[in-house]
């Protein structure tokens, strides 16, 4: 998912990260997203229901009841060259009456044709989302050798984005178990109630043309 002569390169590192880089981390589940877990709405314009399944829990994808943007639906399949590289779990968008897609910055979807973004656009999508879901949270986490800003992104529940350092700190016991004396008990106590957290880094290479749009 995460996607060239020393000219292309060059034209890369300026156009699209100049070195910048971009970190998401999700945390308890990678099902968690940034609009809020609520009944589907109603169908409305540019708005497509899914269809009736029997057996949701038999097979992986959407909730058949969710709701998806039909217009960014089907950018994503006219785009996409071949049918074999999605599968029914990337091959829609939610709708959402409150999250922002990447068109609010890009103009088009992520990942359009001749459309390669800046990172400050990317950075720039990552904090609406933030000004839009209490799921989402922005961290500025340094510069570049070129003194461009870098930033990580968290992705949760409502609970875990306000609880992030509670989180952090049981996560520290487990990666040095000398701070909680080697206690297995102490151990298997603290994994059942904290939340992992799964991390999906991009454009640390500025020739990785495809991962700023992937990230978004």
């Amino acid at each position: 998912m995460i996607l060239l002569t020393e000219l292309i390169i060059s034209v890369i590192r300026h156009r699209i990260t100049n070195s910048a880089a971009l970190g998401l981390f999700f945390l308890a589940s990678l099902s968690a997203t940034a609009g809020a877990q609520t009944p589907a709405p109603p169908v409305s314009a540019g708005v497509t229901a899914g269809a009736s399944s029997t057996s949701p829990l038999l097979k992986p994808g959407r909730d058949p009841m969710q709701p998806i943007d039909s217009e960014y639906t089907r950018k994503i399949h006219e785009y996409t060259t071949e049918p074999f590289f999605l599968s029914s779990l990337v091959d829609y968008l939610p709708a959402s009456a409150t999250v922002p897609t990447p068109k609010a910055v890009l103009g088009d979807i992520a990942g359009a044709k001749d459309n390669l973004p800046y990172s400050k656009e990317v950075y720039t999508y990552m904090r609406m989302l933030e000004k839009a879901s209490p799921r989402v949270k922005v961290f500025s986490i340094g510069r570049s050798e070129e003194g461009r800003e870098m930033i990580a992104v968290a992705i949760a529940s409502d609970e875990l984005i306000a609880n992030l350092d509670a989180n952090k700190a049981k996560l520290a016991k487990l990666a040095d178990p000398r701070t909680i004396g080697m206690n297995d008990a102490t151990a298997a106590e603290i994994v059942s109630t904290v939340a992992p957290v799964y991390y999906i880094t991009g454009t640390i290479h500025s020739s990785e043309s495809g991962a700023p749009t992937a990230l978004m």
